[in-house]
């Protein structure tokens, strides 16, 4: 699978996985024992990674505002609103698994799912 590696300097670093897990991504860019990983097929200093977010043929079902003024798509198959503030609201980890994307909490603003087109 393709991602974004967007990180705190505005940088981005285009990379594949082979075997994509957003769960495993999130627990290794928490792990405290780390100062770098190894994000696709690149070396990345932890710390920097702001969201990791895949690419995807159809936009994901929910909208994610950030505190940059960016607003990306996650896909998120069970959007329960109150799981996902008790995610955001862990403060043992700094990175969380949102659907398939990995984002650092704090810079999350409002999560809202996205308007089915009226026809």
């Amino acid at each position: 699978m393709d991602v974004t590696i967007k990180l705190f300097d505005n940088n981005e670093i285009k990379d594949s996985f082979e075997n994509y897990s957003v769960q495993a991504l999130a627990d290794m860019l928490n792990d405290q024992k780390k100062v770098v990983v190894v994000i696709g097929s690149s070396v990345v200093q932890r710390q920097q990674v702001a969201r990791v977010v895949p690419e995807r043929e159809a936009p994901g079902n929910v909208e994610v505002r950030l505190t940059d003024g960016t607003t990306i798509t996650a896909q998120v198959d069970n959007y329960i609103p109150q799981e996902i503030a008790d995610l955001l609201n862990d403060n043992s980890k700094s990175m969380s698994a949102l659907g398939d994307i990995v984002l650092q909490r704090y810079s999350v603003m409002r999560i809202t799912p996205k308007s089915e087109p009226v026809e």
